[in-house]
């Protein structure tokens, strides 16, 4: 059979619907994004016309179409209970639990991301840190806001600098949860150690 070209007309109220889930920080769902929930909605009902995919749970079928959601709509966003809360309405300890699955299932992808996140969080204060350094207040903190992710490259980046016997290194403090981000305080002197650590693993 030759391929069909299909358009669809929304709703407003569909319209809204659509924003409402995958819009963030005043920014509106694009066309791509519509498009490809589009494909994803339409291949979901031929998977299962045609027999290909039979789940088990519905849990097993929310992580299946949300983790195709995550590579194909979000492709720029860490799994999160945020999201998965507040604007898929998932209860929240489900939302949890589906966002730390999905985050395990692809771990090097969002490894990746939860660094490059990191430092796009660290570079714009590097010259602030350096300079509080100089100016002997080094031991100061300045506070981040990061993904849960993040954090834990942060630990992970922390464990080694510590077995390999690094000076100077202090903890990383926990100072809030803010949905699927953390609040965190760094010493000063340890932004640019940090920084370096995670560019070389972002070039790994």
């Amino acid at each position: 059979m030759p391929k069909k070209t299909l358009s669809i007309t929304l709703s407003a109220e569909q319209a809204d619907t659509l924003r409402a889930s995958f819009g963030s920080s005043g920014v509106d769902v694009t066309d791509d994004q519509l498009n490809n929930l589009a494909r994803l909605a339409l291949d979901s009902w031929i998977d299962l016309f045609s027999g290909r995919k039979r789940y088990r749970s519905l849990t097993e079928q929310y992580l299946d179409w949300l983790d195709q959601i995550y590579s194909s709509v979000l492709k720029d966003e860490e799994p999160g209970e945020r999201r998965l809360f507040s604007q898929f309405h998932f209860p929240y300890g489900q939302a949890q639990y589906l966002s730390r699955i999905l985050r395990g299932q692809r771990l090097g992808a969002w490894r990746r991301k939860a660094l490059e996140s990191l430092k796009r969080k660290l570079e714009p204060r590097l010259d602030e840190a350096k300079k509080w350094t100089k100016e002997g207040r080094g031991d100061e903190r300045m506070v981040f806001t990061i993904s849960k992710g993040a954090r834990a490259e942060l630990d992970g980046i922390l464990s080694t600098l510590s077995e390999a016997n690094v000076a100077g290194i202090a903890p990383i403090k926990t100072e809030g949860n803010i949905g699927s981000h953390v609040s965190v305080s760094i010493a000063a002197s340890n932004v640019p150690l940090l920084l370096t650590e995670v560019n070389k693993l972002t070039k790994a």
